[in-house]
């Protein structure tokens, strides 16, 4: 179950994510065959994501969490990845980047000034991906 954009003020501009199992849990959208793919939060950014990125595949880790369950299942679509986590979690797209990255052919940061969800169109075009 997801929550998108809560109201409560202790999570305003958050997705909030209830897991009914323990089982690994991400979304995908886009190009299941395209040959890159961008890890993002939250399903709003990968959504953004796809409307002017057609040629990549998002992939909503739903947090900042990546496990090796969920890399394996990355793994079985692309070898390059990009790490694009909202602004306020630019330290774990590195500290991902190090733990993982060696996982993937190719794996990237992207530094946001600020988060995809909440980028103009614009903006999203111009993503160095």
């Amino acid at each position: 179950r997801v929550l998108f954009r809560s109201n409560h003020y202790q999570y305003q501009n958050k997705t909030l994510t209830y897991l009914d199992g323990e089982e690994p849990c991400q979304s995908w959208y886009g190009h299941r065959d395209a040959l890159d793919a961008v890890l993002v939060e939250d399903p709003l950014s990968a959504l953004r994501l796809v409307q002017f990125k057609q040629n990549m595949t998002s992939v909503a880790i739903l947090g900042t969490n990546l496990n090796a369950e969920k890399v394996q299942e990355i793994q079985q679509v692309t070898e390059h990845i990009y790490i694009a986590f909202d602004k306020d979690a630019t330290g774990k797209s590195f500290t991902t980047a190090r733990k993982w990255g060696n996982a993937f052919d190719t794996a990237k940061v992207i530094v946001l000034s600020r988060d995809i969800k909440d980028m103009t169109d614009a903006e999203i075009s111009a993503l160095p991906f």
